[in-house]
């Protein structure tokens, strides 16, 4: 009796894959919900850094709109900081 191995090969690593993928099955998952968790933490943190960035901006601009520009120091100064 002969076989060829290249056939048996291919059942046995297929068999060895359907084993293991149900064990796999949940730890993908764990690792998914994980990575989304961080992604959803990381994101809102860039969103709270825009969220301050563009009111730090427009706090900037409401200053130098209100100083009168007769005082062209103070003027000056927050004309530096704006920048």
């Amino acid at each position: 009796m002969s076989f060829r191995c290249d056939l048996l090969d291919a059942v046995v690593s297929e068999e060895v894959l359907k084993a293991l993928r149900p064990a796999e099955a949940p730890t993908r998952t764990r690792r998914s919900a994980r990575t989304r968790v961080r992604d959803q933490a990381i994101l809102r943190q860039w969103q709270m850094r825009l969220e301050r960035a563009e009111y730090e901006v427009a706090l900037a601009e409401r200053r130098y709109q209100e100083v009168d520009p007769s005082n062209r120091l103070v003027a000056n100064t927050l004309e530096r900081r704006w920048e």
